[in-house]
């Protein structure tokens, strides 16, 4: 059947003729905001294949705008593991500052002891030169045992410490990612929106059968909007690319931390 016949009537030539092609502004439209829009109201005699794409197209604007709902949780959950990150970090540094005062305070004993010894020696240099020599081996081989536990203690924090620190960072890297991949998700929808709005468009020119200077100028404008937001999801495709890119950086820095804290 033609569209002259399917169309035919004197009911539908008044409703045809006042279509309008005026390009509807940006408030009032999607959520995205899209500056050239089709208002619904030019379709209302749409049927056929036509109407089933257009109607095809709203479903995907739907998915896309519902798949951004996941982002909110995801992001949160990372918010999350950057604090326990940085509390383990203050755990480690708490933990560095204690290692550093007992091998002050250590070390001050040391010293005491080693004090004592000298002064039984002065009083009884001929008598207590051997013992004195003996009880000098015995107080630095004990303290020195105790040092060595004492270094390997502040170096363990120092590990742990690095070790908070890139896990801190692999966190923040992810959060990044996940925004990038959120300004994605969003920026599809414009142009699930944008492709939504060229073929209502191109179904109404159709419809109509009117192709003048105001069409083709309208016609123009709405491929462009979709040519600038395909280049902008580009953009930002490419940004989450470097942001995947990060995160695999961190995470390979906190496995050399934590081999090098074993």
């Amino acid at each position: 059947m033609s569209l002259r016949r399917l169309f035919a009537g004197p009911a539908l030539s008044l409703a045809l003729a006042g279509l309008s092609f005026t390009v509807l502004p940006a408030c009032g439209g999607g959520p995205t905001g899209l500056q050239y829009r089709v208002d619904d109201k030019e379709l209302r005699e749409l049927t056929g294949e036509g109407a089933l794409r257009v109607e095809g197209l709203r479903g995907e604007v739907r998915k896309r705008e519902d798949a951004l709902q996941t982002f909110d949780s995801e992001t949160a959950a990372k918010k999350r593991d950057i604090a326990s990150a940085e509390s383990q970090g203050e755990a480690a540094a708490d933990a560095i500052d204690a290692a550093s005062n007992t091998i002050e305070a250590t070390q001050g004993s040391e010293e005491k002891e080693l004090d004592q010894a000298r002064s039984r020696r002065d009083q009884k240099i001929s008598e207590v030169k051997q013992q004195y020599e003996k009880e000098s081996r015995d107080i630095r081989d004990r303290y020195g045992k105790q040092q060595e536990q004492n270094r390997a203690a502040l170096a363990a924090a120092k590990g742990s410490k690095a070790v908070a620190d890139a896990l801190e960072a692999v966190h923040q890297a992810e959060l990044a990612e996940a925004n990038a991949r959120l300004a994605v998700r969003k920026q599809e929808v414009r142009v699930a929106e944008a492709e939504l709005e060229v073929t209502k468009l191109d179904e109404l020119l159709k419809l109509t059968g009117v192709v003048g200077p105001a069409e083709t100028e309208r016609k123009t404008k709405f491929d462009a909007q979709l040519v600038a937001e395909k280049k902008a999801l580009e953009a930002k495709e490419a940004e989450h690319k470097k942001k995947v890119a990060a995160v695999e950086a961190a995470k390979g820095k906190l496995e050399q931390e934590r081999a090098r804290s074993k």
